[in-house]
């Protein structure tokens, strides 16, 4: 066979391409999953998944047990002060772990997603709350301890020694069983530490913070130092130990430092809340630090203390009486208790040395009262001193029942008695003066010789032929106007430590010779005009009673003080006051109407209206009525206008509290420079009078103080020096009292040994975190416990579910 095109044929092949085709256009077979076995593949891996998670928590817990349980042997242990930072630390860890075990529950049973998103945040909050919060408590220093209690410490004993710390129970003082337990201390201080003992006393002289001593050689050093402690009238307040102590500790280079403060806890130890909010800071940067506070106290304390003493004055003329008062104060104790009175008596020998014996002067006894007492009545008792020589005498008041403090019981003062005062009254002749020097010297007392006043009247005419310096003052009752030498003359005497006052009124007239310049150089105002109220509703009106020509006016109440009853008429206005010059008294129209002005060393006083004008004067209307009937007002007034002038800065200060630096007056020109000192009983020692002064710096022990010199014969001085009354109250400080000032866990309080021992071993070896790890553990085996039951539980139950049936 033959073919025309036979390559052709090969086109043929074509036939295959529809084959490929059909072949490569087929559908292709799927596999399908029947759909009761595809559930059970998606929840067989949901399973496994949630095994997984499940045996990974069961996992971490039980790896959580090992590690809580290794370091519960292990007994780790922080410092007092952070160990509350750990514990709350402990606490979050303990939710985070709580909130942890519900997200994954929660998760697993596969809850809502807002439930599962609120867990999840709730934890990561935790988490984040317990980082800053480790954080924190890692701060500071020496924040994990060793636990040697060998280790050295640098120790700084404070010693409360007030003379509080002399109240006596069981036959010992509050000193004594301090010193004890800081023996005790001392004992128990691991080798080569370092000690220092600190006191609250004051050093003499000096009021003002001083650099704390240093660490004592060895501890023997600071037992010697103990044995030395004494109490002292003149503390500190514990507050300021303990700072000069902290800046101490300071200086060591040992990390363990510790305080121990042996006070009674009674409240003057511990006043002043500034400075124990300033220690609550330096303590909380000073974490470091241990503060013990040993209470070596009562509590319930028994006594009866005198206070403060009152005399009603220093200095007192002869035959005036001296009244002394004092207050009774109780705690714990009631009942009637004898106060006596003894003042030294006259001895012209003063103290003497026999031998290594002080012979004091003898006292005698001048007066008793029974006072009844008790917690809830202070009851104040005063005693009158008649009939003293010349001279100044020491005197003191006593409880004569004793009790468990007896350095409370017993006041000292001194006062000197001195002929009365010279006071010349100068006015003209048509002003009659018998009004006031009857108001300030009876005659029936001055003939009798009991006046405290020496009063002079002399015409204003017979001024010249007056030596002023013989006057403690001169004062002008409605003066005419001097002559320029007459005012030099005054301005000299006033410079030089006098005193003057005018009592103005319708002769001081033309007021211009009152203002020209050389009347004006003593003057405290000029005389601008006269003020007139004819309607009997302008008077003298007190306001502040300060001042001592008002010592009277506090006593009373000023609405039981009439000055209503006497009407002021007319009065100079005394405009304008000199810048140096103050106001005692206004007017009711509030113009100055006594004002003061000080010039050199002496005063000067100026009232703008008569002081005493009689009722009716003769041929002129009255400028007021203070000399009315029942004028008691004007009386006191003259009296302690007159007694201020007169004994203004020339009445030495008699009586002073112990640490006061006490100085003194000497004149050269007739009191010796050189005396000898006696303080109680104790060896004299000598001092020196320079620039005319005594200065006696060293007050520490209360008593009498007695000068002893030579200077043509025997010169005796003297003052007394008195404790605070405060200084020996024996009320309690309220246990919450330092907490609120210092936080609770910044200070360990103990009042045995057994305590104190506790809070050693506490600040050296820390607080151990054992319990709270146990706690720890305990939680996170009952967590485990019930999670692995129901993880177990509910494995269980699945396969159950899922086995296969005969």
């Amino acid at each position: 066979m033959g073919l025309v095109n036979a390559s052709l044929i090969v086109g043929g092949l074509l036939a295959a391409v529809p084959i490929a085709l059909h072949l490569l256009m087929r559908p292709k077979p799927q596999s399908m999953v029947f759909p009761a076995v595809r559930f059970v593949l998606n929840r067989q891996e949901s399973n496994v998944r949630k095994l997984q998670l499940r045996h990974w928590l069961l996992l971490a817990l039980r790896c959580l047990i090992i590690v809580l349980l290794a370091l519960s042997l292990a007994r780790p242990s922080v410092v007092a002060a952070a160990y509350g930072r750990w514990l709350v630390s402990g606490f979050l860890c303990g939710l985070l772990l709580l909130s942890t075990t519900l997200s994954i529950a929660a998760h697993l049973h596969q809850k809502h997603r807002g439930i599962v998103l609120t867990m999840a945040a709730t934890t990561a909050v935790l988490f984040i709350l317990l980082g800053s919060s480790v954080v924190y408590a890692l701060r500071g220093r020496s924040i994990f301890l060793t636990g040697n209690r060998l280790a050295p410490v640098a120790t700084a004993l404070i010693f409360d020694t007030s003379l509080r710390m002399d109240y006596r129970t069981r036959n010992q003082t509050r000193l004594e069983v301090a010193c004890e337990m800081g023996n005790w201390v001392v004992e128990h201080l691991p080798p080569d530490s370092q000690v220092a003992v600190l006191e609250s006393r004051m050093p003499a002289g000096q009021n003002k913070q001083f650099e704390a001593p240093g660490f004592c050689l060895n501890l023997s050093g600071a037992e010697r130092a103990i044995e030395r402690l004494q109490t002292t009238g003149h503390t500190r307040t514990l507050w300021r130990v303990i700072e000069e102590s902290i800046n101490l500790l300071a200086r060591s280079e040992l990390s363990q430092q510790e305080i121990f403060v042996f006070t009674d806890f009674t409240r003057s130890a511990w006043l002043r809340e500034e400075e124990a909010r300033r220690i609550g800071e330096l303590l909380r940067e000073q974490e470091h630090i241990v503060l013990h506070i040993i209470d070596v106290g009562v509590t319930d304390p028994k006594n009866i203390r005198l206070g403060n003493l009152e005399l009603s004055t220093q200095t007192t003329a002869l035959h005036q009486p001296l009244d002394v008062s004092v207050s009774l104060h109780a705690i714990g104790l009631s009942g009637q208790r004898t106060l006596e009175l003894t003042v030294e008596e006259a001895n012209s020998t003063g103290p003497l040395v026999q031998g290594e014996k002080t012979i004091l002067p003898t006292s005698q006894t001048r007066g008793q009262r029974l006072v009844d007492v008790n917690d809830e009545r202070n009851p104040t008792t005063t005693f009158s001193l008649p009939q003293l020589p010349i001279g100044i005498h020491h005197g003191r008041i006593r409880l004569v029942d004793p009790d468990g403090l007896t350095a409370d019981n017993q006041r000292f003062f001194s006062f000197e008695v001195r002929d009365p005062w010279s006071v010349l009254v100068v006015a003209p002749k048509n002003v009659n003066t018998h009004l006031f020097t009857e108001a300030l010297s009876p005659q029936q007392e001055a003939s009798r010789g009991n006046s405290s006043y020496n009063c002079v009247a002399v015409p204003q005419a017979a001024l010249t032929a007056e030596q002023l310096a013989d006057f403690a003052a001169v004062l002008f009752l409605d003066p005419k106007p001097l002559s320029p030498e007459l005012w030099q003359a005054l301005a000299g005497y006033v410079r030089d430590g006098g005193n003057t006052a005018f009592f103005l009124g319708p002769n001081a007239n033309p007021a211009d010779l009152f203002n020209h310049p050389v009347a004006q150089e003593l003057l405290p105002g000029k005389l601008a005009r006269q003020t007139r109220a004819g309607d009997r509703q302008l008077f003298l009106q007190p306001e502040q009673l300060q001042h001592p020509v008002l010592a009277t006016f506090r006593t009373i109440p000023p609405e039981n003080v009439p000055w209503q009853l006497y009407p002021v008429f007319r009065h100079w206005d005394l405009e304008p006051v000199h810048p140096a010059a103050s106001v005692i008294i206004r007017f009711g129209n509030k113009l100055p109407a006594l004002v003061e002005r000080p010039v050199g060393q002496g005063r000067v006083l100026a009232m703008a209206t008569p002081i005493s004008e009689p009722p009716r004067p003769n041929g002129r209307d009255p400028w007021n009525e203070l000399a009315g009937a029942n004028d008691w007002p004007r009386f006191a007034l003259i009296n302690d206008l007159a007694n201020y002038l007169s004994q203004h800065d020339t009445i030495p200060a008699l009586n002073y509290q112990v640490g006061d630096h006490v100085v003194l007056n000497n004149d050269s020109a007739r009191q010796p420079d050189r005396y000898q000192l006696f303080v109680s009983d104790d060896e004299p020692y000598e001092t020196l009078a320079q620039r005319d002064k005594i200065s006696i710096r060293y007050t520490q022990q209360h008593g009498t103080y007695r000068l002893k010199g030579q200077r043509g014969g025997l010169v005796l001085r003297g003052f007394s020096v008195n404790i605070p009354a405060q200084e020996t109250d024996l009320q309690r400080l309220e246990d919450d009292a330092l907490a609120g000032w210092l936080g609770p866990d910044r200070f360990h309080l103990a009042r045995k040994k057994e305590e104190i021992e506790v809070g050693i071993r506490q600040a050296r070896e820390g607080r151990e975190l054992y319990p709270l790890l146990i706690l720890a553990l305990v939680l996170v085996l009952a967590i485990e416990h019930f999670l692995a039951n129901r993880f177990y539980r509910d494995h269980t139950d699945s396969s159950e579910t899922f086995a296969p049936t005969s």
